[in-house]
């Protein structure tokens, strides 16, 4: 087991492999027509827990960089955000709730947990640098968009769900990129 570890923590990220991997499912989720389900919601949380889970950290010294450039974890984490929540006509605009729901999926709390925790440790993490300030903007801009298209209530943002979520994205992946609670806000 410790062996498999190690191995997975020395093994070569490859940011442009990623890179390209992300401009692809923005194209394909926003050049697509047809409605959206669970599985469209499942693989925007996939993309931003794997770039996280990636990111750069002591013991990933080759892990995806905290930057705004194009191969950064935030500038990818932004894209995937972006591409659902964001637009003239949002994809997430286009998803499908089974009728049987009266109220939100617990999946898809989970979701929206792991994406507003995302863009809470984006802004955590290169907020305070002058060199990432106009990407910054972008990320509050997003943020306040998402929070307006997913239209939570109060309920729904305290639920155990959403502040289970929280808690243990901040224990698994906050503790390593450093937010110590920043991004649970």
């Amino acid at each position: 087991m410790r062996r498999c570890r190690a191995a997975w923590r020395n093994s070569d990220i490859d940011p442009k492999q990623f890179e390209r991997l992300i401009h692809q499912y923005a194209a394909n989720i926003t050049g697509a027509a047809g409605p959206l389900g669970p599985s469209d919601v499942l693989r925007v949380r996939f993309w931003l827990t794997l770039l996280l889970y990636k990111a750069r950290y002591p013991e990933l010294p080759n892990g995806l960089d905290a930057t705004s450039e194009e191969q950064g974890w935030p500038r990818m984490a932004l894209r995937v955000i972006s591409a659902f929540f964001c637009g003239n006509r949002p994809p997430i605009t286009r998803l499908m709730i089974a009728k049987e729901y009266t109220g939100m999926p617990v999946g898809f709390l989970e979701c929206w947990a792991t994406v507003l925790w995302t863009l809470d440790a984006i802004d955590a993490v290169l907020g305070r640098s002058a060199r990432h300030q106009g990407f910054i903007e972008f990320v509050r801009k997003a943020r306040a968009e998402v929070a307006k298209i997913l239209g939570l209530t109060q309920s729904e943002m305290k639920s155990e769900t959403m502040t289970s979520t929280k808690s243990k994205l901040d224990d698994a992946l906050g503790v390593r990129l450093r937010l110590q609670g920043k991004a649970a806000a």
